[in-house]
């Protein structure tokens, strides 16, 4: 049994770190009022950018402000991102680094990405609590209908039927696309 042991430590040990590539961007004021830089996991690297998600929670935020069908355009959330988020956590020279995709520059990832970086090691993704308690976290699409959006439960599992939009639980992990050279 020792064997056995000593062999999984060695064997984890050698295994690349999934998540371990990190970068420092933005600076984040929390509910107390502590201001503290914003730490991004890097999902992928290609041809001069990077897809980067927060790294910890930014917080409880409602999907949507009101319980009613919604796209992510019109959404509380994706409005909050890219207005008062962007202009307060970001220098001018950083919000020039982060790259518009489908003319926003803060979002939240995909059923599909999430699907995609999930599925190499559910543990990186997990964030937790002050009480270091796993969270729910919001994803960008819709859950089973409009009033409803999907979220990565507190183990790492994909809900594509969703919390519905007015939800306060889960929590913010916005992903941004940025120039690297």
């Amino acid at each position: 049994m020792k064997k056995l042991i000593a062999i999984l430590v060695i064997a984890l040990l050698a295994m690349p770190a999934l998540c371990a590539k990190e970068m420092v961007l933005g600076k984040f004021t929390d509910e107390k009022g502590q201001t503290k830089p914003i730490k991004w996991t890097v999902l992928s690297e290609s041809k001069g950018t990077a897809l980067l998600l927060c790294k910890d929670s930014l917080g409880r935020k409602q999907y949507n402000e009101i319980s009613q069908k919604t796209s992510w355009e019109e959404s509380t959330v994706c409005k909050y991102l890219n207005g008062e988020f962007l202009k307060k956590c970001f220098t001018k020279a950083e919000r020039q680094k982060i790259l518009k995709k489908e003319g926003i520059k803060v979002r939240l990832l995909t059923v599909k990405e999430a699907e995609k970086y999930l599925k190499k090691d559910k543990t990186c993704f997990n964030i937790f609590d002050k009480d270091k308690r796993p969270v729910w976290w919001w994803l960008k699409d819709s859950g089973v209908d409009e009033i409803h959006a999907a979220f990565v439960e507190p183990e790492g599992t994909i809900n594509k039927d969703g919390f519905g939009v007015a939800t306060a639980h889960p929590e913010l992990r916005p992903v941004i696309a940025v120039k690297t050279k």
